[in-house]
C-alpha cells in the first residue's frame, strides 16, 4: 500500500472523530448559565471540573492543528506548485472557502438580528440587544479584534485557512527550501507566546498548515511517525500532568499543553497509519463533516441551555450527564439537517458546502476514489 492510499485512508478514519472533539470544545458546561433572566449555577466540585477539563480541553485539543495538517497536505497534493496551478486553486478555494464562509456567517447575523425583534427576543432572553452598526457587522464577518471570532465562531479556521491559501506560494517555498529549519523559529515563538494575530493570521495555522505541506514534500515523514510506538506511553502522561495542572490552574499548563498536542498528534497518526495497513479503514459520516463544523456553533448554546430548562439538574451526575447529551443531540441535529437538505433541496446544500471535490489516485491494482472535505 503506497503513502498516499495510506494517508487518504487514514484522514477518511479521522474526520468524524475530530469533529466530534470540536464540538466537546464548544460545550464547556462550567461557570454560572443565565437560563430565563434567573442563574444556575454549575458544580464546582473538583472531580466535575476535571472531567470537563478532560473532554473539552485536553483530550480534543488536537482536532483543529490535525484539521490544518491535512489542509496543508491536500492542497498541496500534487507535490508540485506553480503560478498556473495556484491560480487554479485560488479559483476553486473561492468557491469551496470563501462562499461557504461568508452564507454561513450571513446566516448567523440574521439569527442575531431575528432575536433583536422584541416580540421574539423573550424566545432568547440571553442574547444581547447592543446597538447593531455596519462597522460592527463587517468586523464580525473577519473579527480580528475582540475575542477575534466571526459570526460564526467555529469559522475561524476557515478564515485562516483561507490565509494560508493566499500565502501557499511563499509557504511552499520556503518549506521546500528550509525544510525542518522552518519550523524551529515558530516553535520557539509558540513556547515563548509571540503568537502575533494580524488580520486573523496566526502562527499556529501556519505552523500546522505548513506541517500539512512537509509531509506531502518529504515522505519519509510517514515511515517516521509509524515507528514511534513509544510516543503513546509519553502522550497518556502528558494527558495527566496536563488535566492536573489546568485543574489546579498553574501556569506551567500552557507548555505542558503544547507537548500535548504535539506528542497527541504523533500518537494519532501513528496509530491510524498503523491501523490502515492492517485493514482497519471503517469510516463514519465522511460527508457531513463540514456540515456539523459550520452549523454546530449556530445552535450548540441554545440546546444546552434547553436541556438546562429541561431537566432541572441538581446534583454533579445529572450535568455531567447533560454536558455528555448535548454534544451527542448537537451532532445528531446537524447530521439529520444535512440529510434532510440533501434529499430535499442538494443544490441549495451545494452552496452551503465545501465543494466536494473527488480525487482520483492510481496506484498498483486499482483507482482509488476519495472525497474530500475541509480543505
Amino acid at each position: 500500500m503506497s503513502n498516499k492510499e495510506i494517508i487518504s485512508l487514514a484522514i477518511d478514519r479521522l474526520k468524524f472523530p475530530l469533529i466530534c472533539g470540536v464540538v466537546f470544545i464548544h460545550n464547556q458546561l462550567k461557570g454560572d448559565i443565565s437560563i430565563s433572566g434567573q442563574s444556575l449555577s454549575i458544580p464546582d466540585a473538583s472531580w466535575y471540573e476535571a472531567v470537563i477539563n478532560l473532554f473539552s480541553y485536553v483530550i480534543p485539543c488536537i482536532a483543529v492543528p490535525i484539521f490544518f495538517i491535512v489542509s496543508g497536505y491536500l492542497f498541496f497534493k500534487e507535490g508540485t506548485f506553480n503560478e498556473k496551478l495556484y491560480l487554479t486553486k485560488i479559483k476553486k478555494r473561492f468557491w469551496s472557502l470563501l462562499i461557504p464562509y461568508v452564507l454561513w456567517n450571513t446566516l448567523c447575523l440574521l439569527i442575531f438580528i431575528f432575536v433583536r425583534i422584541p416580540a421574539l427576543h423573550g424566545l432568547f432572553p440571553n442574547v444581547s440587544l447592543e446597538e447593531v452598526t455596519l462597522p460592527k457587522v463587517l468586523s464580525g464577518y473577519w473579527a480580528c479584534e475582540g475575542n477575534g471570532f466571526p459570526f460564526d465562531f467555529p469559522l475561524w479556521y476557515v478564515r485562516e485557512l483561507i490565509l494560508m491559501v493566499i500565502i501557499s506560494p511563499l509557504l511552499y517555498v520556503v518549506v521546500k527550501k528550509m525544510k525542518v529549519c522552518f519550523f524551529i523559529p515558530i516553535v520557539i515563538c509558540m513556547f515563548f507566546s509571540l503568537c502575533p494575530k494580524e488580520f486573523g493570521f496566526t502562527l499556529n495555522a501556519c505552523f500546522f498548515f505548513s506541517l500539512g505541506l512537509y509531509t506531502r514534500l518529504f515522505s519519509h515523514v510517514i515511515e517516521y511517525v509509524e515507528r514511534l510506538n513509544f510516543i503513546k506511553y509519553l502522550y497518556f502522561l502528558l494527558i495527566a500532568a496536563d488535566l492536573y495542572t489546568v485543574t489546579l490552574g498553574l501556569p506551567v499548563n500552557y507548555y505542558i499543553h503544547l507537548f500535548v498536542i504535539f506528542s497527541g498528534i504523533l500518537t494519532v497518526f501513528n496509530y491510524v497509519f498503523i491501523s490502515v495497513k492492517k485493514g482497519k479503514n471503517g469510516c463514519l459520516f465522511k460527508e457531513e463533516v463540514f456540515f456539523i463544523y459550520a452549523s454546530h456553533g449556530l445552535f450548540i448554546a441554545f440546546l444546552q441551555k434547553a436541556v438546562l430548562k429541561i431537566m432541572r439538574p441538581i446534583t454533579e451526575v445529572e450535568f455531567l450527564a447533560i454536558y455528555f447529551l448535548v454534544p451527542i443531540l448537537t451532532i445528531a441535529i446537524s447530521i439529520g439537517m444535512y440529510r434532510c437538505m440533501k434529499r430535499v433541496t442538494p443544490k441549495v446544500l451545494s452552496y452551503w458546502l465545501e465543494e466536494d471535490k473527488i480525487v482520483y489516485e492510481s496506484f498498483n491494482s486499482h483507482t482509488y476514489i476519495q472525497r474530500f472535505r475541509l480543505y
